[in-house]
């Protein structure tokens, strides 16, 4: 299975690259600048030499977006699974006090990117037999329960439920299948050091969507 994973020279994505290269998957890894990759690139080699690849990424940039989905279609016959892990956290504002700049800030990372991604790259996933769209998720971004303050991260991946639904359904004839997920709140460079989860621990979250094949399309796990 070919596996291409946004935002993964670090945090959640890099342990789901790591786990599955360890299961015996193709990954391509990303990243928006190709010196943030190279060291990750040389470590994660020696686990499945050969089975790991890298393309220049930014989510946030439509120009970066195209030219990825260019070079891979040019590299690669079919990618199986898109995993929309690149994210990025908001300041803690509520709606009372946020800045319209910073939602469509967060908006760009976090919704903008996974939609313009996945349509770039739709050709492409076309080609595979059993497709699957990815979206990293946040209960925080969940309607039930959903609480105050962080605006902008909040409002961004409510939307990215949103566009997981619609897409499901728009993609439903074509056996592609598009879900979200919540990894937990996990110690990241975003999550910050309380948070209980580990990196392997949020990236398993992902990888059960990504290896079981009777996960129902459109919904956020």
């Amino acid at each position: 299975m070919k596996i291409l994973i946004t935002g993964s020279n670090r945090g959640i994505g890099r342990a789901l690259a790591e786990m599955a290269l360890k299961n015996g998957h193709e990954v391509i890894i990303t990243a928006r600048k190709p010196e943030d990759e190279q060291a990750t690139l040389n470590d994660l080699e020696h686990l499945s030499p050969g089975n790991v690849h890298f393309q220049q990424l930014d989510v946030s940039n439509a120009d970066s977006i195209r030219n990825a989905a260019s070079s891979l279609s040019q590299k690669f016959d079919s990618i199986d699974v898109l995993v929309n892990n690149a994210g990025i956290i908001s300041d803690s504002k509520g709606t009372d006090l946020v800045n319209a700049k910073e939602v469509e800030r967060i908006m760009q990372t976090n919704f903008y990117g996974p939609l313009q991604n996945s349509q770039a790259l739709l050709p492409i996933l076309r080609k595979s037999k059993s497709a699957k769209i990815i979206n990293v998720s946040s209960g925080m971004g969940a309607l039930d329960g959903m609480g105050g303050g962080y605006a902008a991260y909040r409002l961004s991946k409510t939307a990215l439920n949103g566009l997981t639904a619609v897409m499901a359904a728009d993609l439903s004839g074509e056996g592609i299948k598009v879900n979200a997920v919540c990894p937990g709140w996990v110690h990241t460079d975003m999550g910050g050091k309380d948070a209980p989860r580990t990196p392997e621990q949020g990236a398993a979250s992902i990888y059960y969507l990504i290896e079981n094949e009777n996960v129902v399309s459109g919904k956020f796990y």
